[in-house]
């Protein structure tokens, strides 16, 4: 097969791949993300003829949130330099913290597949398609609610003699969330009655509640950064009203015992608690919490977008506020 229609070939399964991925997310109602990357590669002295070779690289991938401490990813990228190389990658990405919106140190694993269209600076007998096995590790950061960036070191060695030996890269990526991820932020309804006409034009107090819902992760009591908005919002409120108080009531689907989802969703409060006390300086005392466990989910638990809508913590304040006549 020649050069030409191997890169063909080689692009359509890949994107083949990613838009299963893609439908696969979408239909988990998982999140995903796409990002670019650049990266260079020193090859290891086993292959080379000249003892060393090097290659930057730049290229796309495409990957699933399965859950908030993994992912899994397909990436494709191609040299920049004056050699001709394809790279091909899948691996799982395994976050060692959860998102709180500083640095997340994570490991990677995969396989990963050099294409070498030309081999003038291989060795006798290296084959033009070189797999290996990957490992790697790397940390993250969020530039918003829907970018990160990512930084890591990758090792890739050789499966088969004829591409032995341990070659070094480092790649640096900038991506874009979409579906669940960062899908999952909801604002804060403002619920105030109609406040009747009357006859003076004076000021009036009216009633009105503020409620908040945090979503959570299977089996996790990690608020996730992307809630840090509407949290804001109601500690500014508690802070604006002090005669005010927030209570928070926590649930989870039906995984699991009823014993255990009554703890998970106590602890789903407390968390949120913890968030709002911790970073605005809330008073503890404002904030009542409770758990109901499973027994009052929003939706069926028969399906994944119905669970992932019962593992939630629901939030209210009712307070005063003024209305002109």
């Amino acid at each position: 097969m020649t050069t030409w229609a191997r890169n063909i070939a080689s692009s359509t399964l890949l994107v083949a791949a990613m838009a299963a991925t893609t439908h696969a997310a979408q239909a988990a109602n998982e999140g995903w993300y796409v990002g670019g990357f650049a990266g260079h590669v020193s090859f290891a002295s086993e292959r080379s003829l000249r003892g060393s070779a090097e290659t930057s690289v730049a290229g796309l991938q495409l990957g699933i949130n399965c859950c908030e401490l993994l992912d899994v990813e397909l990436g494709y990228g191609k040299s920049m330099g004056g050699d001709d190389v394809d790279l091909f990658a899948v691996n799982a990405i395994k976050y060692l913290e959860a998102d709180d919106g500083s640095w997340r140190p994570f490991l990677l694993a995969g396989l990963n597949r050099y294409d070498f269209q030309e081999s003038d600076f291989l060795v006798d007998g290296h084959q033009l398609r070189s797999t290996q096995w990957l490992f790697g590790a790397g940390a993250a950061k969020a530039i918003d609610e829907q970018f990160f960036f990512r930084a890591e070191l990758r090792l890739a060695e050789g499966r088969k003699s004829a591409s032995s030996g341990t070659d070094l890269g480092l790649q640096l990526s900038i991506n874009r969330r979409f579906g669940a991820s960062s899908a999952a932020k909801r604002q804060p309804q403002l619920v105030a009655p109609a406040v009747a006409p009357a006859t003076v034009a004076e000021p009036m107090q009216a009633p009105a509640t503020l409620r908040v819902m945090v979503e959570f992760a299977t089996d996790s009591a990690e608020v996730r950064s992307f809630y840090s908005e509407q949290l804001s919002e109601v500690a500014a409120l508690l802070e604006a009203e002090p005669e005010t108080e927030l209570l928070l009531v926590g649930h989870t689907d039906s995984t699991g015992s009823s014993a255990y989802n009554q703890q998970l969703s106590e602890r789903r409060a407390a968390a949120v608690k913890s968030y709002i006390v911790d970073r605005y300086s809330i008073t503890a005392a404002r904030i009542s919490t409770a758990g109901r466990g499973e027994s009052e989910p929003l939706q069926s638990n028969d399906s994944a977008e119905g669970r992932a809508a019962n593992r939630r913590v629901i939030g209210q304040i009712d307070y005063v506020e003024s209305a002109a006549q």
